[in-house]
């Protein structure tokens, strides 16, 4: 559960990324 978790805030934080540059 904890990787699936620590999966999803990577895309997040990748997201957030590419919408802040």
């Amino acid at each position: 559960v904890k990787a699936q978790l620590a999966e999803k805030a990577l895309e997040a934080v990748k997201v957030v990324e590419v919408e802040l540059s």
